[in-house]
């Protein structure tokens, strides 16, 4: 019997690295399916800044687990890309993971309405969020006026990660259909690499940009009388230069903080700064899932966090802190942390491998991503 079919659609897929968690949400999703369905993937040809990948391009690829790919040159007409990918591969649904994005979400919401009729699943990737909503507001204001008034979104299936972004897309668009289920984590083997405690190692990994509030943990620590050396690690693509010279110059000469800015890494060596880090800081405005949450803590690396994310309840469950965005409540979990020794962080890091495998990954996860494609 023949399998039934679906088209992915993405600004970035692998080998793309640079726009972080949503291409591992896409990839986890395709791989998850390929089980069961036929899985096509369209996709860009450059990564987040412009970045050629090398790839080939607008030819389908098979990859090793089952699904295939097509990375659309920038000079290729998408219209004519869309049209040709839904001819040939006739899929029983279109999956969506953008809500602004021209190319890989309106176009094909407007082809598919037009001329297919097929199912359509559209994953907002945190981009209805109160915090990425106050980015451009007035122009996404006025998007969502003429969206709604032209039906843009009619009939779409809303695929919200938590029950916190299927809030969001209700406030945005109060009539819609939702499903939650939440990304799937990829079960690939994570090392535990032992650390020692001679100095705090601090890990930042995500854009950086006002979202993201780097300058507030960075504002805490600078100020902070360390009787030992602490290091912050930033890896992650600049999306805010002006943002990025700030956070740098705010440092103290004198501090006993040492920042690094590493850029944008791609997935072996973000792994690879996991192992050699003790805690990771997210001091975020808003975060839909977290990414790099999980795969810290699949790495045994505990996690300093805003409470602006939908992981809740840390501390109880030995697996980190989820804070207010208030200094003195950052600090006192920072001198928390400055008088552990390497006995308190092992058994932290080994409750954070152990969350991961029995809370983060679950079966009943994957079977709402499937029930989302009628499986």
């Amino acid at each position: 019997m023949k399998k039934r079919q679906v088209l992915i659609c993405s600004d970035w897929f692998i080998p793309a690295y640079r726009a972080g968690g949503p291409i591992r949400s896409v990839y986890h999703i395709a791989e998850l399916l390929s089980s069961y369905l036929d899985v096509w993937v369209l996709t860009g040809s450059v990564d987040l800044g412009g970045e050629q990948l090398n790839v080939p391009l607008d030819t389908w690829v098979r990859r090793k687990n089952g699904f295939h790919v097509q990375y659309v040159s920038s000079h290729r007409s998408m219209p004519q890309a869309l049209n040709t990918a839904m001819r040939e591969i006739d899929p029983d649904t279109v999956h969506l993971n953008s809500v602004f994005s021209w190319r890989f979400t309106l176009l094909p919401l407007l082809l598919n309405r037009l001329l297919f009729k097929r199912k359509t699943i559209l994953a907002p990737r945190g981009m209805l969020g109160k915090g990425a909503l106050q980015e451009k507001r007035a122009k996404k204001h006025m998007f969502f006026l003429a969206a709604r008034a032209i039906g843009m979104y009619q009939g779409v299936c809303w695929h919200a990660s938590t029950p916190l972004e299927a809030k969001e897309v209700m406030e945005v668009f109060p009539r819609a259909k939702i499903h939650v289920a939440k990304n799937i984590p990829l079960q690939s083997e994570h090392r535990h690499a032992a650390r020692t405690f001679e100095s705090i190692k601090l890990l930042y990994v995500g854009r950086i940009s006002r979202k993201k509030n780097l300058s507030f943990v960075i504002d805490v620590l600078a100020a902070m009388n360390f009787n030992m050396k602490v290091q912050l690690r930033i890896v992650g693509p600049i999306e805010d230069r002006d943002y990025a010279e700030t956070i740098m110059n705010a440092i103290p000469e004198e501090s006993k903080l040492d920042v690094t800015m590493e850029g944008s890494l791609n997935h072996e060596d973000v792994a690879k700064a996991f192992r050699a880090s003790h805690f990771m800081v997210l001091p975020t405005l808003h975060e839909n899932y977290g990414h790099a949450i999980v795969e810290s803590w699949a790495h045994g690396c505990p996690v300093v966090l805003s409470t602006n994310t939908p992981w809740r309840d840390l501390n109880s469950k030995g697996i980190g802190w989820d804070l207010p965005l208030e200094k003195t409540a950052w600090k006192g979990v920072f001198q928390e942390i400055e008088a552990m020794n390497e006995a308190d962080w092992n058994r932290l890091s080994g409750q954070c491998r152990l969350y991961f495998q029995s809370s983060v990954y679950n079966a009943e996860d994957e079977r709402a991503n499937l029930a989302l494609f009628d499986l």
